[in-house]
């Protein structure tokens, strides 16, 4: 217990130096989770003396929202489809939408072919500027500009799936395409904090499945 506060400690105060805004929820009997700047940073099993999202637990958290239910009600016509310049984005929405609510297969089979397509919308990468006050464009992000991939964020969810199918050799191998091939780059270390926890719990994950 005494090595759990400690860690607990620690990582709190790392993430604290970066964040704007922190706050801790326990959305069931059971967990409690640690939010900055409204992002789920680890789950905590209060039964339990250990963090159950380690970087490689909180890489593997769903997000089984109404919002992402919303998106696959809207838009599951698409799971059969193949991408195309008008869809592009509603598309990779839907990918996501699908491994957040559980629908692994499906969010497979979309994920595998938005990496397989040659379309220049998912073969670039997209700078987006810091939402500073008083600007006149309007961002979600607000601490400096950053880089966007759509098979960046592909091979982290086919990492994922691969993860929980125990391929932990098919995992790793996306996880070092988001991390060498399709990078992002931020100009603030909370992105970049944030964006590296995602890609060392993906290692982690990895690197814990292969050595079983």
């Amino acid at each position: 217990m005494k090595k759990l506060k400690h860690t607990l400690t620690g990582l709190c105060s790392l993430l604290l130096m970066f964040a704007t805004q922190a706050s801790f929820a326990q959305d069931s009997s059971k967990f409690l989770t640690l939010y900055v700047d409204s992002i789920p940073i680890f789950h905590w099993d209060t039964t339990t003396t250990l963090i159950v999202s380690s970087s490689c637990n909180f890489f593997l958290l769903h997000d089984s929202t109404k919002e992402n239910y919303r998106l696959y009600k809207k838009h599951q016509k698409l799971i059969s489809a193949e991408p195309t310049e008008k869809n592009c984005t509603d598309y990779f929405m839907l990918a996501c939408a699908l491994w957040e609510i559980y629908k692994t297969a499906e969010s497979e089979s979309l994920f595998l072919k938005i990496m397989d397509s040659d379309l220049p919308a998912y073969n670039i990468s997209y700078r987006h500027s810091s939402d500073i006050p008083g600007d006149t464009i309007t961002n979600s992000y607000g601490y400096g500009s950053y880089t966007s991939h759509y098979k960046h964020t592909a091979s982290l969810y086919l990492a994922k799936i691969y993860i929980e199918k125990e391929q932990f050799q098919t995992a790793l191998s996306y996880v070092e395409l988001a991390d060498k091939k399709y990078i992002q780059y931020y100009s603030c270390g909370t992105g970049y904090m944030l964006n590296r926890l995602e890609i060392d719990g993906a290692y982690e994950c990895c690197k814990n499945g292969l050595l079983k």
